[in-house]
């Protein structure tokens, strides 16, 4: 059906500002975008050298239409490009030989899918997808469970805002980090959890290690510094206006302004005929 998008109307002023329309004000109407409420199958890719060319009869590819789940994500890994439905997962194929209309398109798994567009991270070979049956490893092979550990911790996710998942892939420091909204979170309709998984010893069972960090963080994208390094940037809760990063491990009094307690406990010295000296902090 039609949906109508209500929202205060916008103008610029003369210095740029923006200023909100007063009831009652004409404004023209140059374009209407109809929003489908309806399941999305349907990835629309320009022409064969042509980028910036669309069209209604070539110009797209469906994925198993009519079953009822949206297309949540696309990604790239070698040669192929994978769509993740809510709980699928499909490889497309660039013949070269014809338009997008015409790729041939195959089930990968009928298990593991992405839960909303943020909810995969693609590494070095690899992609991590995040879903409501678990966190996989996809090498471009079948898909491997990951999460089985934290398995009754996973399931506390609220997945009524499923669809804010965001899961970034850190190469250098070999870390996932996954925010989640909680079911129990505060408001449970953000993202109030975050899970980073530490991969450098592999990611075999009992060689990953999974950590859980209560961290508000609406977002994280990997930045490129001055110093030619990538680190991870946190944005802080949806319209607190803040980027946190992390703190060098060690070294750090303070979490975001508020001080770390600690305490460092000594002994007193022994005498000096006294062999054993009693020191511990």
């Amino acid at each position: 059906g039609l949906v109508l998008w209500l929202a205060p109307l916008i103008d610029l002023a003369a210095n740029g500002s923006a200023v909100l329309l007063a009831n009652g004000s004409e404004v023209q109407v140059d374009s209407l975008v109809v929003a489908q409420t309806q399941a999305q199958d349907r990835i629309w890719a320009s022409r064969i050298e042509d980028v910036n060319g669309f069209d209604g009869v070539s110009g797209f590819i469906r994925v198993q239409p009519g079953d009822g789940t949206s297309v949540r994500n696309l990604f790239r890994l070698g040669r192929l490009l994978y769509a993740a439905k809510d709980q699928s997962l499909w490889a497309i194929s660039d013949t070269g030989a014809g338009e997008p209309v015409s790729w041939p398109i195959e089930m990968v798994s009928d298990v593991v899918g992405a839960s909303g567009p943020n909810a995969i991270g693609v590494g070095d070979g690899f992609a991590v997808i995040c879903g409501r049956n678990g966190v996989f490893l996809f090498d471009g092979t079948s898909p491997v469970s990951i999460s089985k550990e934290i398995d009754p911790t996973w399931r506390q996710v609220n997945w009524n805002y499923g669809h804010l998942i965001w899961c970034v892939v850190d190469r250098d420091e070999q870390t996932v980090y996954i925010g989640v909204p909680w079911s129990s979170g505060s408001p449970a309709s953000e993202i109030t959890r975050v899970f980073t998984i530490d991969y450098s010893m592999g990611w075999e069972d009992g060689a990953r290690n999974w950590s859980p960090w209560t961290v508000a963080a609406a977002s994280c994208a990997l930045s490129l510094r001055s110093t030619g390094a990538r680190v991870p940037l946190f944005g802080g809760k949806t319209l607190n206006n803040v980027v946190y990063s992390l703190g060098v491990w060690g070294t750090a009094l303070a979490d975001a302004g508020t001080a770390i307690p600690y305490q460092y406990d000594t002994s007193l010295l022994s005498l000096p005929s006294v062999a054993v000296r009693h020191l511990f902090g």
